[in-house]
This record gives C-alpha cells, sequence and structure tokens, in this order.
C-alpha cells in the first residue's frame, strides 16, 4: 500500500477476502488513519 504513491485525497480500493477479512480491513483502517504512523 505505501508503494502506491497515493496522495492525500486520492481513492484507493482495497478488497479483502478471507476468515480474518473484517480483522485485516480493520487493521488496514487503523494504519490509514493514523497515516502509517507517520504523523499529520
Amino acid at each position: 500500500v505505501m508503494m502506491l504513491a497515493a496522495g492525500k485525497g486520492a481513492k484507493v480500493l482495497i478488497e479483502i477476502e478471507g476468515p480474518d477479512e473484517a480483522v485485516a480491513m480493520d487493521a488496514i483502517v487503523a494504519l490509514i488513519d493514523d497515516c502509517f504512523g507517520e504523523g499529520q
């Protein structure tokens, strides 16, 4: 995801499949919301 070079406001479609898909999606959303730990 970090190599996409998607700028602020870009739309990215993420598809997740598998038995842990809800947990994986929650983790990805948390990373994005936290700016991947890089602050604002």
